[in-house]
């Protein structure tokens, strides 16, 4: 629930209001903390799913797909929870 809530008030202030969110973001999906790369990765696919454009897609792919690549094919350092939440994002947009 609170990840919903953090990528509404994203969608509306970033870039301009919130310009560190995705160093923010990748900081929390790349933490040795599972709770913060789970918490992070749940942020970050509420984000994308919301419709954003390519301009703005674009930047958060850059940065985000090797983290993200990272956490799925590590699934002895990844929970099955969060290695999903990774998954569903990448269908999200792909789709």
């Amino acid at each position: 629930m609170q990840a919903v809530v953090v990528s509404d008030i994203a969608h509306s202030d970033w870039p301009d209001e919130w310009p560190s969110l995705m160093s923010q973001l990748l900081s929390l999906v790349s933490s040795p903390s599972q709770l913060s790369v789970e918490g992070g990765m749940r942020v970050l696919k509420d984000f994308v799913g919301i419709d954003l454009t390519e301009d703005q897609l674009l930047p958060i792919a850059r940065e985000m797909l090797p983290q993200l690549l990272s956490i799925l094919g590590a699934p002895d350092a990844h929970s099955p929870t969060t290695r999903e939440i990774g998954r569903e994002s990448c269908r999200e947009r792909v789709s």
